[in-house]
């Protein structure tokens, strides 16, 4: 084993250490079940709405093309391959079918929400350079009813916007602690 190799495998074994579960954005429901779980949550905890998703699905890129980028970010790779396996591992202790039936009974809370809160939704792209840095992607956003619960607004929210709020709230918290 080479000692890039061990340096990887080490740093996989202290993020084990350090953190229970470690979400897999390409299988985002399966963690979000496993981190309610974890955390003894009710699925109610995680609802959510999917932001800052790409409005439509980028073109499959070619065997060699991603041969050639998984080589690039060997360390990436090695890190995804290792937690997405450890992920798989937790789905299977935890159980197929359950795990679906928690997926589908999610699937539903998250519509719900979504006509609770959803009064339209849009894109972020073009020109935005803060969302869109090379111009080229349109992304998922959200604009929310009148009237609606404050959960609603926050979920609503581009990352930069919930940012600056978070922000915000410490700075003023802070202050009152100063």
């Amino acid at each position: 084993m080479n000692e890039q190799a061990k340096y990887l495998k080490l740093a996989a074994e202290r993020i084990e250490q350090e953190f229970d579960l470690v979400m897999i954005s390409d299988h985002f429901m399966e963690s979000l079940i496993l981190l309610k779980d974890l955390m003894c949550w009710d699925l109610k905890d995680v609802v959510s709405l999917k932001l800052n998703s790409r409005k439509s699905k980028s073109p499959e890129q070619p065997e060699q093309l991603r041969r050639k980028i998984r080589n690039w970010n060997k360390a990436d790779a090695f890190l995804f391959d290792h937690f997405n396996a450890t992920l798989w591992r937790k789905v299977e202790a935890f159980g197929h079918q359950r795990m679906a039936q928690e997926i589908a009974e999610l699937k539903r809370l998250n519509g719900e929400f979504f006509k609770e809160c959803v009064n339209d939704t849009g894109v972020v792209g073009g020109k935005n350079k803060l969302f869109n840095p090379n111009g080229r992607l349109d992304l998922k956003a959200y604009a929310p009813k009148n009237n609606v619960s404050q959960m609603c607004q926050l979920a609503t929210m581009g990352t930069l916007q919930i940012s600056a709020k978070l922000r915000d709230n410490y700075l003023r918290q802070k202050q009152l602690l100063d």
